[in-house]
């Protein structure tokens, strides 16, 4: 199962330099690829790391932290959608197009789509996720970056 770390405090220098040895300590849960972004948002710092274990979508599309290409809406996600095929054929009918083929980005998608813009029954069960959004709504546990 891959790793997920994740800081916020206000110094942007402590962030920096307290998320790399978080990732470190689980480094047996993703071997496969690492990767982090740190944020600022207003006046705290946001890191958040991905320690990768290949499951799924072995390509690269499926890296973490995944962003958005149209919204810059970022996610990190550790677990498995066990039905992701229905909620990506969802997406797909209503104009979704895909890079990949893994169950991060059928639910960055569909958090952009249903969560963030309205609400759907078939994200009535998803669970908050660490996603920030640009835009100034929603019910996911999010920020709004400020530019």
């Amino acid at each position: 199962m891959c790793g997920i770390a994740g800081i916020i405090a206000p110094d942007e220098q402590l962030v920096r330099k307290a998320l790399p040895p978080m990732m470190d300590a689980q480094a047996h849960r993703g071997p496969d690829e690492r990767d982090s972004t740190y944020l600022r948002f207003g006046n705290v710092s946001l890191g958040f790391g991905h320690l990768r274990l290949k499951i799924i979508d072995l390509s690269s599309s499926a890296h973490q932290p995944m962003i958005h290409s149209q919204t810059g809406d970022q996610i990190i996600f550790n677990g498995e959608i066990y039905n992701f095929q229905v909620l990506r054929r969802e997406l797909e009918a209503s104009g979704i197009r895909f890079r990949g083929h893994g169950d991060t980005e059928t639910l960055l998608h569909a958090l952009t789509e249903w969560a963030l813009k309205r609400p759907s029954p078939a994200c009535r069960e998803c669970l908050p996720s660490p996603i920030t959004s640009r835009r100034a709504s929603g019910w996911c546990w999010r920020a709004t970056r400020s530019e």
